[in-house]
């Protein structure tokens, strides 16, 4: 109840908007109200007519259809009608979710979780344990992530090419290529240390202090780290236009090329051609319900049957996400193995610093993200895991802070203003994870949240445990005065408290024995995740395990015109933040099927 009080924002002092915004001083809490935001592009959706009342189903045709408009999704979409629209092929992007208009951001949390996010908020595991966030708007997670533009660090690509068979596609000049294009499309540019804010700047001098390199965070903003510097509210929507998600550059390429957009239909699943053999399943287009977008203003009925709908198409191109992605493989009567297994979700658990009282942090301010801390300075071998700094709303900080004592509680979350919140991301290793087919939730076809099953394995829970103390170990030497774990202790462990005078708090002997503790009890079975990938990898060889083959665009094995291009192609977990990775295959992919389009494949 305390997370929907409309009175929590006023009491930790956190602003609706940007401090850099102006809003009107009669109804500062109007997102109309504030400063206006720059001319943007809406996206002119494809309306579905009736043509008969009584007609079960509402049936179009395209040469191509994309699925999906994140990631994967929206870069494939630009390059497609870019090169096939001009020669008369149809594209069609269908999408969900409806478009979060720039004038509405940044939105307050609660609304933003039911119009920008899966399942309203968060899919929770079979077991409980663990959180997986999804966006789910026009642009997918790009409109609602925090911007940061990673590529795959050399270790990984050479185990990716190496021993999951993509050495064909990686290592190539054509797929570096593809990286520049996507990096220069997105204007990704690297912050100067004048763009930390104070928090980022704990962070950063922590992490020197204690012998670390961390490095700042290259975001998609344009080139306008400027202007970019003075949003604060990425993950609730970007305003100002900065943020380059694919509903702000590729999505508005492929419209212009001619690429047909449409929201409010959900696919479930693909549709087959009667020329199918057992060998091969060729397609036919998608089956699916056509759905209502929930708004900021209304919650949409579940109670009112759905149209049916169909999408005649030789070609189909999945860009649904790791989490979707396999149910629709799986409710079309595709029998590999390997579909919905092997799940990777960078497990992350959080550290909550306070700083001193007189020295206030304001986490609201500037740029959310712009330091990463590597746990080793070997960047010869994979990265076990990374740190980096969350921008975590008031509600997100109740959701994750430990309870233990109501009072106590209380005087943590008024301390907003001087709180950092240090994530650690781990590369899961030997986790096993997996998702089955999504349920129909009601008569009406609402498909429900996939069903997820991952356990946290001890190797990968040591890697976090150790990524916890680490953290601390920053945050102390940075600047803060207390260390809250946001994970399951005994009260006698629940924080640490930097000792009076001490020069290096971390290396105290106060500290050490708190955190050889804190070692022995482990870190729990919980996490949060926003990457999810690995479970319709693209391998070499349909024998080897995987789902598609990467040198083909991600064509599925077995098929002929279905293809996955998201997050479900990573052979494992990609260590880094996958959206540039995903953009990159995704260029890739496009490139190869307009290739075979043109009658021009093996050329």
């Amino acid at each position: 109840m305390l997370k929907a009080n409309p009175l929590l924002t006023s009491a930790l002092e956190y602003p609706q908007f940007p401090p850099s915004y102006t809003p009107n001083e009669n109804d500062p809490l109007d997102p109309s109200c504030a400063t206006p935001a720059p001319p943007f592009h809406k996206p002119n959706f494809h309306i579905l007519k009736d043509t008969s009342e009584e007609e079960e189903v509402i049936e179009l045709e395209s040469d191509i259809v994309i699925v999906g408009s994140g990631a994967g999704g929206g870069v494939c979409a630009a390059r497609l009608a870019q090169e096939l629209c001009p020669l008369g092929v149809t594209v069609t992007i269908l999408e969900k979710a409806g478009f979060l208009c720039p004038t509405d951001m940044p939105l307050p949390e609660m609304p933003l979780a039911q119009v920008a996010y899966g399942n309203a908020g968060a899919i929770t595991t079979r077991d409980g344990h663990g959180l997986c966030v999804t966006g789910e708007t026009w642009g997918g997670g790009t409109t609602i992530n925090w911007g940061i533009s990673l590529e795959l660090e050399p270790p990984i690509t050479q185990e990716w090419s190496s021993k999951y068979g993509l050495k064909g596609v990686l290592e190539s000049e054509e797929y570096q290529n593809c990286q520049k294009h996507v990096r220069e499309r997105m204007g990704v540019t690297v912050p100067e240390e004048r763009h930390f804010n104070k928090a980022n700047r704990v962070i950063w001098d922590g992490a020197r202090k204690v012998g670390l390199d961390p490095v700042p965070l290259p975001h998609n903003c344009g080139g306008r780290m400027d202007e970019h510097e003075k949003c604060s509210h990425c993950s609730r929507g970007c305003r100002s236009g900065c943020k380059q998600g694919t509903a702000n550059s590729f999505l508005v390429d492929a419209e212009k090329m001619g690429a047909r957009c449409i929201s409010g239909v959900e696919v479930t699943k693909i549709i087959w051609s009667p020329e199918s053999t057992p060998s091969e399943k060729i397609c036919a287009g998608v089956d699916g319900w056509i759905v209502t977008p929930p708004s900021i203003n209304s919650t949409p009925s579940n109670k009112t049957p759905k149209r049916k709908f169909r999408l005649l198409s030789p070609r189909v191109i999945l860009s649904t996400g790791a989490l979707r992605t396999p149910t629709i493989l799986q409710a079309s009567s595709l029998t590999n193995p390997s579909i919905g297994k092997n799940l990777r979700v960078h497990p992350c658990l959080l550290v909550y610093g306070l700083t001193a009282p007189d020295h206030p942090i304001d986490p609201w301010d500037s740029t959310p993200t712009t330091v990463l801390v590597p746990t080793t300075n070997d960047k010869s071998i994979p990265m076990k895991s990374k740190l980096m700094r969350m921008d975590p709303s008031p509600g997100m900080s109740l959701t994750c802070l430990p309870w233990y004592e109501p009072t106590e509680y209380l005087k943590t979350i008024l301390s907003y203003k001087h709180s950092i919140t240090l994530v650690t991301v781990v590369r899961d290793s030997d986790s096993s994870g997996e998702v089955g087919k999504a349920g129909t939730k009601t008569v009406s076809g609402e498909v429900g949240p996939p069903d997820i099953g991952y356990t946290f394995s001890a190797k990968d829970r040591a890697t976090a445990i150790e990524g916890i103390i680490l953290s601390c170990k920053v945050l102390l030497e940075g600047g803060c005065k207390c260390v809250i774990p946001c994970i399951p202790l005994p009260p006698h462990l629940a924080k640490f408290t930097s000792p009076e005078g001490a020069e290096s708090p971390s290396t105290s002997s106060e500290f050490l024995k708190w955190a050889e503790a804190v070692r022995r009890h482990g870190c729990g079975m919980g996490w949060i995740s926003g990457h999810h990938m690995g479970t319709a990898r693209w391998g070499n060889n349909a024998g080897d395990g995987s789902v598609c083959d990467g040198e083909s665009g991600g064509r599925v094995w077995g098929t002929k015109g279905v293809y996955v291009v998201d997050g479900s192609a990573f052979p494992t977990a990609s260590g880094v933040n996958p959206m540039l990775t995903i953009m990159g295959l995704g260029e890739w992919a496009a490139r190869r099927i307009a290739q075979e389009v043109k009658g021009g494949e093996g050329e």
